[in-house]
C-alpha cells in the first residue's frame, strides 16, 4: 500500500486581492482531487 499525497494552498494577500478567482479555482481543484 502507497502513501497519498498531500497537497496545501497557501494563498497570499496579492491572490485575495488581485485574483481571488484563481485561488478560488485551485481550492476546488484540490478539493476535487482529494
Amino acid at each position: 500500500m502507497t502513501d497519498a499525497i498531500r497537497a496545501s494552498l497557501f494563498a497570499t494577500c496579492i491572490v485575495d486581492q488581485f485574483y481571488p478567482e484563481v485561488g478560488e479555482s485551485t481550492a476546488r481543484v484540490l478539493d476535487r482531487l482529494g
